[in-house]
């Protein structure tokens, strides 16, 4: 599935010493579980997310982070069947399981992402700028400082099963979060440039995600940006 993307410009408190022991632990082990060290990364980890991270799939952007720095606010529109439904939260779960700083939300109203569910042959008619021939298709909209603010999703509703569907709309969240390249690593990996109807991450996938909204992974930031960042936290 290939997609196009536009730019636009536009410490921890030191504790009283009879604080409880369990508390410290729970304190402790919270905060490792939201930013674990860097050492528990793979180099292969590390590269599969500088693969996928940094620039995009068409276009003339140049090769840094984008990522979203508010909350995120989906509203679902079109046609969408009660499983296309279904998938939506159940993708938005797990990505709140997954991210750090920010969290997504189905609304009603003000979304800054639409998911728009109709006919491949009407896509041109909610965004201009789509490429023709793809059943999903994202377009992100990110100011000069390499924050995402705005994104459009189309899903097509004809020429694909529900799985495909579902495989869509995973992917096209995902990588609208700023993950937007494809790759030939993985078969099975949500980011994999053929055509697949995967249907859930591989735990690489998670790990790619986790580390684009990591706190120290900033906006705008080059490769060699990233890799210093990353790199500090084995120190």
């Amino acid at each position: 599935m290939k997609r196009i993307q536009i730019r636009h410009l536009s410490s921890h408190t030191l504790l009283p010493t009879r604080i409880s022991l369990g508390f410290v632990f729970l304190l402790f082990w919270g905060c490792r579980i939201v930013e674990p060290d860097r050492g528990s990364y793979t180099q292969e980890e590390i590269d599969y997310f500088l693969e996928i991270a940094l620039g995009t799939e068409y276009g003339t952007s140049m090769a840094s982070i984008k990522k979203w720095t508010d909350n995120i606010n989906i509203m679902v529109q079109g046609t969408p069947t009660e499983v296309d439904s279904q998938t939506v939260d159940q993708v938005v779960d797990e990505l709140n399981d997954i991210l750090n700083g920010i969290e997504l939300a189905v609304v009603s109203q003000n979304p800054n992402i639409e998911i728009h569910f109709l006919p491949e042959s009407d896509f041109i008619l909610i965004e201009p700028n789509y490429v023709s021939t793809n059943y999903g298709f994202f377009w992100v909209n990110w100011s000069i400082d390499g924050s995402i603010y705005h994104a459009k999703i189309l899903i097509s509703t004809d020429h694909v099963t529900q799985q495909e569907r579902s495989h869509l709309i995973r992917e096209e969240l995902t990588q609208s979060l700023g993950l937007m390249k494809d790759s030939n690593r993985y078969p099975d990996s949500i980011f994999y440039q053929g055509w697949t109807d995967v249907t859930s991450y591989l735990p690489i996938d998670s790990i790619v995600i986790e580390i684009l909204y990591r706190s120290e992974i900033r906006p705008n930031m080059t490769r060699e940006e990233v890799v210093e960042a990353l790199d500090l936290q084995e120190s």
